[in-house]
């Protein structure tokens, strides 16, 4: 099973270019916790507690430039890994250096990161203590002993796993630079935003536009320098005014911008909020995660968001065309008058304030009228349709 584990692992790695080496140690280690459990041979606990440990920094370490900070306090949880799982044949002396280890390992890492303590306590270590205590009383009432460990080590990989992703996040500096933009004339022309991670909120005015960038980077000079080599881009073409940030590293965007009334308005964020309040003229709104929210009038309006809500109330009547579609999410959409309704829900409920109710169910409402069309489709989240009266 090593041999497999290894060869596994060598050849991902050679291929695809992920370091799947350093999961290596911890794979081993898991190897052992499965040999233990499924032969009840105490020489098998042992380096099974203490290669999983080793192999949990290991992988913590790659993942959040610790200077190897945090592998004395995984090493030091896995030696006490093995006195929780020894049960009748429990051994104490691992709670010895494992309690040092991690005493070490924990002083380490908060002085390698320079996080703030009493922060994180309250925002990462608690609920991830309440999470595993109650997993281990779940675990312990209801799954058999030799399967235990098995369980263990499959949520400390899963734990390796989402913390190497998404731990990059943690401990890191954050800088934030907010830059005015100078917008050219949009007459006649389509203003298209486009920002992979942040938020989008564009009003009808002329108060002025801006960027608000922020940057991570291991300390204050790195966050300032990626902020330096990062530009936004405000460029012309074929009838489009493109907003955008230039190539970045570490580096996010949101956009606050001030539209001229009746202007055509594109915007395709992959994770952020969009907020559009006035507009006027055709509008198409995208995100890939995140809500969307619109306010005012239009001519025509897209509205999609793989998983976020849905908002649009109309000051007046519904546009001449709505499409509105979320794939996990709730719609709420406002108008007056008698817009054709088309609506479809997956998994959700309809409700309908207002409007002429005939033809609705449960999952599906339709309704003829002559001011405007309205299509929505959600694949999970309920629908709600008011009709606002006119002043």
């Amino acid at each position: 099973m090593l041999l497999v584990l290894v060869g596994v692992a060598a050849l991902v790695d050679n291929v695809s270019g992920v370091d799947f080496g350093s999961f290596v140690p911890l794979g081993i280690g898991l190897a052992f916790l499965v040999a233990w459990a499924t032969t009840g041979q105490q020489g098998f606990l042992i380096p099974g507690g203490i290669l999983t440990g080793v192999g949990t920094g290991v992988v913590l370490d790659a993942a959040l430039d610790l200077d190897g900070s945090i592998v004395p306090l995984c090493l030091g949880a896995g030696f006490c890994l093995i006195t929780a799982l020894g049960g009748r044949e429990r051994q104490t002396w691992p709670l010895i250096p494992g309690g040092i280890l991690a005493a070490v390992g924990l002083a380490g890492v908060v002085d390698t990161a320079g996080w703030d303590v009493s922060a994180d306590v309250t925002h990462w270590i608690l609920p991830s203590a309440v999470i595993g205590a109650g997993l281990l009383v779940i675990f312990h009432r209801t799954v058999p002993r030799q399967l235990v460990p098995i369980l263990i080590g499959l949520l400390v990989l899963a734990a390796a796993v989402g913390v190497g992703l998404a731990g990059w996040d943690i401990g890191r500096v954050r800088v934030s630079e907010t830059r005015a933009l100078d917008l050219p004339s949009l007459e006649g022309r389509v203003l298209r935003v486009e920002a992979g991670s942040g938020d989008v909120a564009i009003r009808t005015g002329d108060a002025g536009s801006a960027a608000l960038l922020e940057a991570r980077g291991g300390d204050e000079d790195d966050a300032r320098a990626r902020l330096r080599d990062t530009d936004v881009i405000v460029a012309e073409q074929d009838g489009l005014v493109v907003v955008r940030l230039g190539d970045a590293d570490g580096v996010s965007v949101s956009f606050r911008l001030q539209v001229p009334r009746g202007t055509d308005i594109q915007v395709e964020v992959g994770s952020g909020q969009v907020d559009v309040d006035g507009a006027g003229g055709v509008v198409a709104l995208v995100a890939g995660s995140g809500d969307i929210s619109f306010s005012g009038t239009a001519l025509e309006l897209d509205a999609e968001t793989g998983s976020g809500d849905l908002t649009v109330a109309y000051t007046g009547r519904a546009a001449l065309r709505t499409t509105l579609g979320t794939g996990s999410g709730e719609v709420a959409f406002a108008a007056s008058g008698r817009p054709a309704f088309d609506v479809e829900t997956s998994s959700g409920d309809i409700e309908v304030f207002g409007f002429d109710e005939s033809g609705d169910s449960e999952d599906a409402f339709r309704a003829d009228g002559t001011d405007g069309s309205v299509v929505i489709r959600t694949g999970s989240g309920d629908v709600t349709l008011t009709e606002v009266k006119p002043a």
